[in-house]
């Protein structure tokens, strides 16, 4: 609570008065002059309820102004943890309440004393009766008594307004509420009903109704006729008691109309006055039907009136002696019908029932002569033909194991004839047999806790033996009823778990012989989860596991054979791909899956580098990657198919270029017109004519001397015939070609067996002419000129195939010549060492165009067109235009296309200069896999790509324009 309630009221602990609502703490008014009060608030959390009788109280207070009331100084409200809590001032009063002068030790309120408190209460009552309010909780602890006897009526938390006709709960203190106070319903009777309740405490000692309960107390209050008070006190005269018992009428309307009225009784009575509402002639005629009532022994009728004199107030010395008559003809009554009940119990022999009543009756007349000797009858036929009787009692009693029934027999017996030897050895064994219940409880409570323990661990078995046991024992105990039931419930609760479990072993082992491996293993993770310990089941478990293992061991080999036996390529890999999946945890599969993937990617890549060497019209290099794919994968699909029509397209390719070089008319080797002196002498130009002359010479009396064509093949032959024979016989059979098998030269290169072509004579075997040779095979339907050139006479082919030869020939002197005379400065400066022999060769003309590159990046060449061009110079190639390029290397030529790539055979090591920027170097061996270089050149200059001596093809991407390639320092 705050310091200071209402800025002016400094409580003090501890509280002086608790009530069932409310508590009253002493406290000092700092507004008026620190002046003592008392401060009332409401105990605990505050709720609609309290918040009302609270304020009904402290409004009742303010609107009485009696001497005899409590006076109100002041109302408020202060905070606090449950609320704002409500509070009124009143005067701290000097004394104690009555209930505190009623139990202090010997106190003892004289009539004269009683009479003048109880007036005053009565007054201060009925001024607030006037004003229409009704205490309703009117108590000794509710009537303040000043030091001068004053009396304060306080505590109006429960008010009444007399003017409300509801029915309201009940609210006071039982044992001083009126009889229709119990009912809800109160009126200002009602209050002067409790104070007659107080005078009889007071001057009694005692509370006039009593009981153990509320409910007992509030039964007495409606039916009960108290005693009357002069008879417990006889220092109280007879009329304050006559007036002390009408206000404790039944009814209000038999109580004294007000309190006043009930003040001024008590005086008068006390001052020995009549009373003329006391008057014994008024109740005289009744008086008269009760004693008729006796005379006629209608008892009960007796009784009847008595108790209506007494419940409206009235007491009377005739009306006790009447009160008296009439309970003992009652009491008659009782004990004559008890003692026909003795007399029929002692003829069936039921001599403890017969005992039973007489004591019935002893109680009620402890004189009475006939319930005497019916006793000592009852012991002497009990005494002689009772013992056996209990004897046979006692013995059913321990058959079924009541003992204490058993022993109650006994006892009987005993009282009889305390030396009835029988029954005292039945005494013994009734022992024995106790203390035998008693060793056997102890076992089934063992037993119990093994079983649950055993329960617990999984053992159900074992539980369900000891459970079992338990219920045998259990017969031959007795009072166990309730304890058998509960080990019955269990041991069927164990029993069902026992064949539920039983039943799933059973179908777990049966999914186990059927290979059903998952729904074992389920059925073994569900009864584990309940019972982890199941011993059973965790060997199912791990038979099941097993079983696992070794078929997941044989899957896993079976489709690791299928992976191993698998030749197609992609078919492996979806295997492998399967039993990755199937088996996440298999490494063995997973890096088997990661090389089958890596080959067949491999595999991809080279065929679709094939194919786009075919898109680009680069069948050698298409070639070359087909027969890379034959050696790393055989099996590839459609891979003949493939290699037959890119050698179809390669021969169909030279076909055409060889097709387009030699006039259909005439294989004359025509001189290039556009070729122009390099000098001022014009020596070059003589000197290429006298070369072509030379070597078309040389071509036509090749075929005297056929031992000379492998040396001069390996000057003349064409690149793509022979790079053509040699995939053809690395993936052809032998019988699909009409020419022998290749020769071998000096330095160890293959060459045409067939040159004999070149020399025009008609002797020349068939099967030495191969049909690869110039791009045609047998079943392929030939070209109208093909046609035409194929009816030509022998000679005459051999005549334009030596043209044909010659016109290479002079290609490659002039280009040589005219290359190597711009970079000495002169014509004719160097020689081509492999190629020309001739001290001066001739530059002989050709239809296709020559190209030649320079180190740093310029080129010169001259068109297909034939146009002119400055001197010493040529015009760039177009893009996507095959051009023939030379170099000093063997074999002595390589188809590249201006695209900036070139394919051609290297024998020796090749090195590069290449121009300033990042290049991709890609060599592809026929005999090895392909070897690819990244080269970064910051100057431009010759650079080594460090490619091996092979035969194969060579992939140049740049990435700035122009494309350099320098073969043992040759520029080609």
């Amino acid at each position: 609570m705050p310091g200071l309630l209402g800025g002016r009221y400094r409580l003090e602990d501890p509280p002086i008065g608790e009530g069932g609502m409310g508590v009253v703490y002493r406290a000092v008014d700092t507004g008026v002059g620190n002046r003592k009060v008392a401060l009332k608030t409401i105990r605990g959390p505050v709720d609609r309820e309290s918040m009302e009788q609270f304020r009904k109280e402290w409004d009742a207070l303010a609107d009485l102004c009696h001497a005899n009331i409590v006076n109100l100084y002041d109302v408020g409200e202060f905070p606090d943890r449950d609320g704002k809590k409500p509070y009124f001032v009143m005067p701290l009063l000097r004394g104690a309440n009555l209930g505190k002068l009623l139990e202090s030790p010997g106190s003892h309120f004289a009539p004269e004393r009683l009479v003048n408190i109880i007036c005053q209460a009565c007054k201060g009552l009925q001024s607030a009766h006037n004003r229409g309010i009704i205490h309703r909780d009117l108590k000794p602890s509710n009537i303040f008594v000043l030091e001068d006897d004053t009396v304060i009526l306080i505590d109006f938390g429960v008010v009444h307004l007399a003017s409300s006709e509801s029915v309201g709960s009940i609210k006071g203190t039982v044992a001083y509420m009126a009889p229709e106070q119990l009912d809800g319903k109160v009126s200002p009777q009602s209050d002067i009903y409790s104070l007659a309740v107080v005078c009889y405490e007071a001057l009694t000692g005692r509370r006039p109704f009593a009981g153990k309960t509320s409910s007992e107390v509030m039964d007495a209050i409606r039916s009960q006729i108290p005693p009357s008070i002069c008879d417990l006190n006889p220092s109280v005269p007879f009329g304050l008691a006559q007036v002390m018992h009408r206000a404790l009428a039944k009814q209000p309307y038999h109580r004294l109309s007000s309190a006043n009225e009930f003040c001024q009784s008590l005086q008068r009575a006390l001052a020995n006055e009549s009373l003329p509402q006391f008057d014994r002639l008024k109740i005289a005629p009744r008086i008269s039907r009760i004693k008729n009532a006796l005379g006629q022994g209608d008892s009960q009728y007796a009784k009847d009136l008595i108790f209506d004199l007494q419940a409206e107030g009235h007491i009377d010395p005739e009306i006790t002696v009447l009160r008296i008559q009439v309970e003992e003809a009652s009491r008659g009554k009782l004990i004559h019908r008890l003692l026909d009940s003795v007399r029929f119990h002692l003829d069936e022999e039921d001599y403890p029932l017969a005992l039973e009543k007489i004591d019935r009756i002893l109680d009620l007349d402890p004189a009475n002569i006939d319930a005497l000797a019916l006793k000592r009858e009852v012991k002497e036929k009990r005494s002689t033909a009772g013992i056996e009787k209990w004897y046979q009692i006692a013995c059913q009693h321990r058959t079924n194991r009541l003992y204490a029934k058993a022993r109650e027999a006994i006892a009987e017996i005993l009282k009889i004839d305390p030396n009835h030897e029988p029954t005292k050895q039945l005494s013994l064994e009734i022992k024995r047999d106790e203390q035998e219940q008693l060793r056997l409880r102890g076992e089934m409570h063992r037993l119990y806790e093994s079983a649950l323990k055993a329960y617990g661990t999984g053992e159900i078995s074992t539980a369900l033996t000891k459970l079992e046991r338990i219920i045998e024992l259990g017969k031959r105990v007795s009072g166990q009823s309730r304890t058998n039931s509960e080990y019955e419930r269990l041991y069927n609760q164990v029993r069902l778990e026992r064949d539920q479990l039983q039943a799933s072993y059973g179908e777990a082992r049966a999914a186990l012989e059927a290979k059903d491996l998952k729904k074992a293993q389920d059925i073994c993770k569900q009864v584990l989860e309940r019972r982890p310990h199941d011993a059973l089941f965790k060997a199912l478990q791990i038979e099941v596991d097993e079983s696992e293992r070794q078929i997941r061991s044989a899957a896993i080999a079976e489709f690791h054979a299928r992976v191993e036996a698998e030749a197609d390529l992609e078919a492996k890999f979806q295997l492998a791909k399967e039993a990755v999946k199937r088996f996440e945890d298999e490494q063995t599969f997973a890096d088997i899956f990661r090389l089958v993937k890596q080959k067949r990617d491999l595999v991809n890549t080279i065929a679709a580098r094939a194919r786009e060497y075919e898109a680009r019209f680069q069948f050698a290099e298409a070639r070359n990657q087909w027969d890379i794919l034959r050696n790393i994968y055989p099996r590839y699909p459609g891979l003949n198919y493939e290699i037959e029509r890119v050698e179809k397209k390669q021969r169909e390719s030279v076909q055409e270029r060889i097709d387009g070089d030699i006039p259909e008319q005439s294989p004359a080797i025509a001189y290039p017109e556009n070729v122009e002196s390099r000098d001022s002498s014009g020596d070059v130009k003589d000197s290429a004519r006298s070369e072509a002359d030379s070597k078309r010479t040389e071509l036509t009396t090749l075929d005297s001397n056929k031992s000379e064509w492998p040396k001069r093949m390996s000057q003349f032959s064409d690149v793509d015939a022979k790079t053509e024979f040699r995939s053809r016989q690395g993936s052809r059979p032998e019988a699909e070609f009409e020419g022998p098998e290749p020769i071998a030269d000096e330095q160890g290169s293959d060459h045409l067996a067939s040159v004999g072509l070149l020399s025009g004579q008609t002797e020349t075997p068939s099967e030495l002419q191969p049909r690869f040779l110039n791009g045609r095979r047998q079943n392929r339907r030939d070209s109208p000129s093909e046609e035409r050139q194929r009816s030509w006479p022998p000679s005459q082919r051999l005549g334009v195939y030596a043209a044909v030869a010659g016109i290479i020939v002079a290609a490659v002197v002039a280009s040589v010549l005219l290359h190597n005379g711009t970079k000495s400065g002169k014509p004719g400066a160097q020689k081509p060492s492999s190629i020309v022999s001739s001290p001066k060769p001739a530059m002989l003309s050709a239809p296709a165009p020559v190209v030649s590159a320079q180190a740093g990046g310029s080129t010169t060449g001259s068109a297909a067109s034939g146009s002119s061009s400055a001197p010493g110079s040529l015009s760039r190639p177009r893009r996507g235009e095959l051009v023939t390029m030379f170099f000093n290397s063997s074999p002595p030529a390589a188809q590249v296309m201006a695209d900036r790539k070139s394919s051609l055979q290297c024998e020796t090591p090749c090195s590069l200069d290449l121009p300033r920027g990042e290049h991709t170097v890609v060599f592809s061996a026929w005999n090895r896999d392909p070897i690819t270089r990244t080269i970064t050149v910051s100057t431009p200059g010759e650079i080594s790509a460090d490619l091996p001596p092979a035969t194969g093809s060579i992939e140049i991407i740049s990435n700035p324009p122009g494309l350099n390639i320098s073969i043992d320092g040759t520029n080609q």
